[in-house]
């Protein structure tokens, strides 16, 4: 009966962030994009779509938002994502069995990740990766697994921008003279190990930006400040993303790439 109550109250606050995101400026833009740059998604179109890095539905309003964003994503006719062909990644400790009954609720289905791995199979058909909040080396997790041209090619992702992301990331685990990494020594070789696959592709990757600007405290609504988020906050740094496939391919080896750990 307590698993009821908490899918009932936590698919009531799945209409409300429905219908914010479905009314934001942000999908409205994301939608335009579309119809004017069709190049952007049309080698995706009818194709499925993994998410990973939501978060906790039931306790957090951003993932609420973020979930949303996924289903919406179907009713975009440039993509024609089928209602079945959403994967949600989740992790096999906090997901709730009130989250895991709402997100089959939407029809979508449910991998579990173990200790924050993404041990996705590797890419063989056109996917669309939504990586709202995905950690770092996650994302290199993803690449590595996929780290040819024949498998990156079939790549479309949603997700914060690749170059601002390794900027953020040297100093956190850059440990040359006079730095010290912002995380445990036992973390630091494998997280460095995936992190180059980010700092190796960022400049073979084309972005595609997606028009939003968050609005003024003065235009939010007062329904949405009462929950702390609106989704234009949320969405602000999510672009589209694909590789450069033509440059890459005219590489031999692509782990020419990837820099030498002993340079951080």
């Amino acid at each position: 009966m307590e698993v009821d109550g908490e899918y009932t109250a936590l698919m009531k606050d799945m209409d409300y962030a429905l219908e914010q995101v479905r009314a934001s400026k942000f999908l409205a833009d994301l939608i335009n994009q579309i119809q004017e740059k069709p190049e952007i998604v049309s080698s995706f179109k009818g194709r499925p779509m993994v998410v990973y890095g939501l978060g906790s539905i039931q306790f957090n309003y951003a993932a609420k938002f973020q979930l949303s964003l996924a289903l919406l994503l179907r009713e975009v006719m440039a993509l024609e994502i089928q209602k079945d062909q959403i994967t949600i990644c989740c992790d096999d400790i906090s997901l709730t069995p009130a989250e895991e009954k709402v997100i089959k609720a939407y029809g979508c289905h449910i991998v579990l990740v173990t200790d924050g791995r993404f041990r996705w199979a590797v890419v063989d058909e056109p996917t669309v990766f939504f990586l709202p909040f995905t950690r770092p080396e996650v994302l290199g997790d993803l690449l590595h697994m996929n780290w040819c041209p024949s498998r990156l090619e079939k790549m479309l992702i949603l997700g914060r921008n690749l170059k601002s992301m390794s900027e953020t990331l040297d100093p956190m685990v850059s440990c040359r003279e006079g730095h010290y990494p912002k995380m445990t020594i036992k973390k630091v070789s494998y997280i460095i190990d995936r992190l180059r696959y980010i700092w190796g592709i960022k400049e073979h990757t084309k972005v595609f930006k997606i028009a939003n600007k968050p609005p003024s405290s003065s235009s939010s609504s007062p329904e949405s400040e009462s929950h702390d988020y609106n989704p234009e906050e949320i969405f602000q740094n999510l672009c589209w993303q694909v590789f450069n496939i033509k440059q890459l391919k005219s590489i031999q080896d692509m782990d020419i790439l990837l820099p030498s750990k002993a340079s951080f």
